[in-house]
């Protein structure tokens, strides 16, 4: 995440997702360049904790499946108001592409400039 140090990257539990609660993150930080490794499957979940701010909707959920799931697309898909990006982890003899962690980091960007134009 590349963002104005006036906000911050929480990761947060799923019911603290949807009710945007600040205060109780699983990790957080305010330095304008925050990076995450998305190591394990499962959803994780990120709000900015600037009072308002994930009430309007600078909120993030990102999908990780597992290499062996029967899914059929490894592109990210996205959702409003609030976005879901779906990565899969590669097995080891797979390589890696970037693209979903730059769709990513661009969603997060796009949320922080439309917060900062707001």
């Amino acid at each position: 995440f590349n963002y104005p140090t006036s906000h911050t990257v929480e990761e947060v539990s799923s019911s603290d997702y949807s009710a945007c609660t600040v205060g109780k993150a699983i990790s957080t930080d305010s330095t304008g360049a925050t990076t995450i490794n998305l190591k394990t499957a499962g959803t994780h979940y990120f709000i900015c904790g600037v009072a308002g701010h994930c009430e309007n909707g600078m909120k993030l959920a990102v999908k990780v499946e597992s290499s062996s799931s029967s899914s059929s697309t490894d592109k990210p898909s996205t959702t409003s108001p609030s976005t879901t990006t779906t990565t899969k982890i590669p097995d080891s003899s797979s390589s890696w592409s970037l693209s979903p962690v730059l769709a990513f980091v661009t969603t997060w960007v796009a949320l922080c400039v439309m917060m900062v134009v707001s």
